[in-house]
C-alpha cells in the first residue's frame, strides 16, 4: 500500500533515493515495500542528514564485504540505530553548534550563471531566510524545473530513475519532485530555513 499524499514526503523520499545514487552510484528497482518504508522514516520525522549516516555506513560495510545493496530494508536496522542516537543526543547530549557560516549568503554571493534570471526570486527568498521568516520554495523550485525543461542530462537521469521505479510508483508528482531535487543538488542551493533567534 503507498501512502504517500503531500510534496514534503516525496522531496524526502525521492531525495534519499537520489542521495543513494548519485552519491554510492547504487540504483536498484524501487518496489511498493521500498516506497513504504521510506515513506515510514519520513512520518517518523527522520532528518535528511540521519538518513545519508545510515546509507553511508551500510553501503561501505556491504562493499567491505562484496555484498550488493539491493532494497532499502538492508538499511532499516542502521536508520534504527542512527535515529536512537540522533534522539539521545538532541534530548540529553550537548547542544549542536551553530554552522560558523553562512551558507545561503555564500551561494548568492556565487550565484550560478545558469540561474541568472531567477536570480530576483533567490534574493527575495534569502531576504526572508535573513529576516527569520519561513521561505515557501514551491513555487521557486518549479520555475527551476520549467527552467531546465530541456535538459538532456536531466531528461536522461529522469529516464533512468523512473525505469528503476515500480510501475504504480511512476507518477508525473515524483518525477517533478526527482526534477527539482537533483537540480537543487546539482546547484548546492542551500536550504533556506529561516534563522531562528536563541535557537
Amino acid at each position: 500500500m503507498i501512502a504517500v499524499t503531500t510534496a514534503g514526503d516525496y522531496d524526502f523520499i525521492v531525495g534519499i533515493i537520489e542521495y543513494l545514487s548519485s552519491r554510492h552510484g547504487i540504483r536498484f528497482f524501487i518496489s511498493s515495500g521500498d516506497f513504504d518504508l521510506l515513506y515510514g522514516w519520513w512520518e517518523k520525522g527522520i532528518p535528511r542528514n540521519v538518513m545519508e549516516t545510515a546509507v553511508d555506513r551500510v553501503v561501505a560495510r556491504r562493499r567491505m564485504r562484496r555484498l550488493p545493496v539491493t532494497a532499502f530494508a538492508q538499511f532499516r536496522y542502521e536508520v534504527r540505530r542512527q535515529h536512537a542516537a540522533w534522539l539521545e543526543r538532541g534530548i540529553g547530549g550537548p547542544p549542536v553548534p551553530a554552522p560558523e557560516s553562512d551558507p545561503v549568503g555564500s551561494f548568492m554571493e556565487s550565484f550560478p550563471d545558469e540561474l541568472e534570471s531567477l536570480r530576483p526570486r533567490f534574493e527575495a527568498a534569502a531576504q526572508c531566510h535573513r529576516r527569520g521568516e519561513d521561505v515557501n520554495l514551491d513555487e521557486l523550485r518549479n520555475e527551476l524545473v520549467e527552467l531546465f525543461k530541456s535538459d538532456r542530462e536531466l531528461a536522461v537521469r529522469v529516464k533512468a530513475f523512473m525505469q528503476n521505479l515500480s510501475p504504480e510508483l511512476r507518477r508525473s508528482t515524483v518525477e517533478r519532485v526527482y526534477r527539482a531535487n537533483f537540480l537543487w543538488s546539482r546547484f548546492a542551493i542551500p536550504d533556506f530555513a529561516p534563522v531562528k533567534e536563541n535557537a
